[in-house]
């Protein structure tokens, strides 16, 4: 069964935001999923710092907005659109950015679980956010 850890809702229902841990029989692998809405219509940014997961997200919207550091120092950042993707282990931050309507799920995932899941090597994702199609 899964256990709702909190469920923080604005007072002018514009937003969202659940966050729930998986079963017993899922737990070793799954660490967390967490569920969003937003309504706001303002841009909003989040820092995404790396940590040693990945992440599973499957968007019910319009998409979000990426934006990674260079690899080497110098060379530009880059942007990626997406809604539903795959992100490996990273090792910089990145920035996620939407226009103020979004809607999705997120699963995060140990390596191993990711590899079984995606049936990849895991240095094949790292460093990378991975358009899912729908």
């Amino acid at each position: 069964m899964t256990a709702l850890l909190q469920h923080a809702v604005c007072p002018e229902g514009t937003w969202d935001v659940a966050l729930a841990r998986p079963g017993p029989a899922l737990s070793p692998g799954v660490r967390l999923y967490r569920g969003v809405r937003f309504a706001t219509g303002a841009v909003r940014r989040r820092l995404e710092v790396p940590g040693p997961w990945v992440t599973l997200v499957l968007g019910f919207g319009p998409p979000m907005r990426l934006i990674s550091p260079g690899r080497v120092p110098g060379t530009p950042a880059t942007e990626l659109l997406l809604a539903s993707s795959v992100s490996g282990l990273q090792t910089r931050p990145t920035i996620g950015e939407h226009g103020g309507h979004l809607a999705a799920l997120e699963v995060v995932l140990t390596p191993y679980t990711a590899h079984r899941l995606l049936g990849v090597d895991m240095g094949a994702p790292a460093n990378r956010h991975l358009v899912l199609e729908r």
